[in-house]
């Protein structure tokens, strides 16, 4: 009887503290390539659990575009709360939620789009939106998202913007605060956040796009304010220009932030969550385009990259290859390890592009933009080399789909224990 009891009890404080608000994922079909219109079958929401592959949840009610600038924030629990797609917040249910229309509301949005028809190019975002719990007000979220402009038809200047979400409103299902409040723009990358030593706050990190500076946010009860600028002193002016339409990532253990550059390289930073100090750590050069001048756009070669659980390898891809990194001993070319080539099936090109990890700890790659709807799983990442057990076409989704650009925020690294910014009792 008592190792029941002591057993319940372990569920219970691990639903309790388990964090799960990246619990779920959400895709859609996003493309007719025969007619050049919007043709989205259903909207999937990935569901996933511990001890088995995740549940598709297709909802062939709702007609609504998703792409590179969706996000889906679950409750600590993993039940999901809302989900967007950079235009509108959408309950679970699948209704917008109250005030919830109207997100990134340019001349781009009201020239590219009628309700459910995509008229022409792609929706002006960078990358995938992403949200956090608003520090120390409960129940409250603070959804981060984008858009981008061209200024002359040459220069692209990015637009990060917040909206505050309350789901104590409409019986859980929801309210929109505030919406499309500026945090910062100009030539910047793709925001990264990361969970402030004391375990309540946050920090966010935007890397400039053509220099070595990186641009620190803090967040927390008091709201989102700009900290300081981060300059690279180690680097070039060019040479740490981040690529802006790809997430750089942060390890599970809260220890590195892994950054993709304009020269086909990835920098690892070491990182201190107390104060945002960030020691460059590892530099991890490719050379794809055979380009050294740092001062001419290189063209993107990496498409996605995710740490291990452990955080002692780092998995990044081109579209044809997939790589595996050694972090703590990295010594190439014997630290490189050539996973995989994609492959040909039936004249379709099998590619990888984006990666993320689920709350399972596997990593899920699918294939650029619309070429197939299978994703292929890493299932032990934590393994060197062809260990790590990868899987092409492991899951077939709902509906063709590209991964949305996830930035993954760490919602589980809690407090660093007994250091100085563990001050929150």
């Amino acid at each position: 009887m008592q190792n029941i009891l002591l057993y319940f009890f372990f569920i219970l404080h691990f639903h309790l503290n388990a964090q799960l608000h990246e619990n779920n994922w959400i895709s859609s079909y996003f493309c007719n390539k025969l007619n050049n219109e919007i043709n989205v079958e259903a909207v999937t929401i990935w569901k996933f659990h511990q001890n088995r592959d995740p549940e598709f949840i297709a909802d062939s009610t709702q007609h609504t575009f998703l792409w590179n600038n969706s996000y889906a924030m679950s409750d600590s629990t993993g039940e999901l709360l809302y989900y967007t797609n950079g235009l509108s917040i959408y309950d679970k249910y699948g209704e917008i939620i109250e005030n919830g229309d109207s997100l990134n509301y340019t001349n781009e949005f009201r020239s590219l789009w009628v309700p459910n028809k995509f008229i022409g190019g792609a929706y002006p975002s960078g990358t995938s939106s992403f949200s956090i719990p608003f520090p120390g007000k409960k129940n409250t979220y603070i959804l981060f998202h984008d858009y981008r402009t061209f200024i002359y038809g040459e220069k692209l200047l990015y637009h990060l913007l917040y909206t505050i979400v309350d789901m104590s409103h409409n019986n859980g299902r929801g309210k929109v605060l505030q919406k499309n409040i500026l945090v910062t723009e100009g030539d910047i990358g793709s925001a990264t956040p990361i969970q402030h030593g004391n375990g309540r706050d946050w920090w966010l990190i935007i890397p400039e796009t053509q220099s070595n500076i990186s641009r620190i946010f803090y967040i927390s009860p008091a709201g989102i304010n700009f900290y300081k600028n981060y300059r690279d002193e180690f680097a070039s002016e060019f040479s740490t220009g981040s690529a802006s339409s790809y997430p750089n990532k942060i390890s599970p253990s809260g220890e590195y932030y892994a950054k993709y550059d304009y020269c086909n390289s990835i920098r690892i930073y070491k990182i201190d969550r107390c104060n945002i100090n960030m020691e460059l750590y590892r530099v991890i050069k490719f050379d794809f385009d055979n380009n050294d001048d740092c001062t001419k756009y290189p063209g993107f070669s990496i498409n996605g990259m995710e740490f291990s659980p452990d955080s002692k390898l780092l998995y990044a891809n081109e579209r044809d290859r997939l790589y595996q990194f050694d972090v703590e001993h990295y010594n190439p070319p014997t630290s490189n390890y050539l996973i995989a080539n994609a492959r040909l099936k039936v004249g379709e090109e099998l590619q990888y592009h984006q990666m993320a990890m689920g709350t399972d700890d596997k990593i899920y790659i699918n294939t650029h933009y619309y070429h197939n709807n299978y994703f292929h799983r890493i299932n032990k990442p934590n393994e060197k080399g062809q260990a790590c057990d990868l899987i092409f076409d492991y899951l077939e989704n709902k509906n063709r789909s590209a991964l949305p650009a996830r930035p993954s925020p760490k919602y589980r690294l809690g407090k660093m224990l007994d250091s100085i910014c563990d001050t929150i009792k």
